[in-house]
């Protein structure tokens, strides 16, 4: 992804050294979040260059904060991320409309994404006991730690397993420039 300020640096030194004739025309601020994307657009003999699809959030930014895989706007799910109040899933995306489930048991597949999730846990959670213990003889040592890890976490897997499955696993998906433009204008 080429780096939007790389870009506008680069034109102004060019604009300034005059190997490129630009005029500035108009620069936007839009709040995205904790973030200003700006957007300078330029005028070169009459061509507007506007580079603003270059600011599109991550996918893993996106992700991580549990935002619509089309859209990138919307919350998938009611409540925080990480809260144990509400789990529940919104079923469609309130900026784009995008229907998360897309057939009746879709989310099953969450499940093995879930029991990766769990098995990373556990072996991470089990191999930190052993470090830090250096105990082999008790088994009920790992299974106290194996089961609290199990249920501390169980929010997490839940969540993360559904991200999972509809940014990476879904192609169906995929993040729409289009749309993330839709959705800033009615936010804005």
């Amino acid at each position: 992804m080429v780096n939007f300020y790389k870009v506008v640096s680069y034109l102004r030194l060019l604009h300034e050294t005059d190997k490129l004739p630009l005029i500035i025309t108009d620069i936007y601020r839009i709040f995205v979040g904790k973030r200003i994307i700006e957007v300078v657009v330029f005028m070169k003999e009459g061509l507007n260059m506007e580079k603003s699809e270059l600011n599109w959030p991550s996918e893993f930014q996106s992700a991580l904060k549990g935002k619509c895989p089309r859209c990138r706007t919307g919350d998938m799910f009611e409540g925080p991320l990480l809260s144990l109040s509400s789990k529940k899933m919104k079923r469609v995306c309130p900026c784009c409309d995008l229907k998360f489930e897309k057939e009746p048991g879709y989310f099953y597949v969450a499940m093995y994404v879930s029991y990766v999730f769990v098995v990373a846990q556990l072996v991470t959670a089990c191999v930190g006991t052993y470090i830090l213990t250096k105990n082999l003889d008790s088994p009920w040592l790992y299974l106290i730690v194996a089961v609290g890890v199990t249920i501390i976490l169980a929010p997490f897997n839940y969540r993360y397993s559904r991200i999972v499955l509809l940014y990476w696993m879904t192609p169906q998906f995929k993040f729409k420039p289009e749309w993330y433009k839709r959705c800033m204008e009615r936010l804005g």
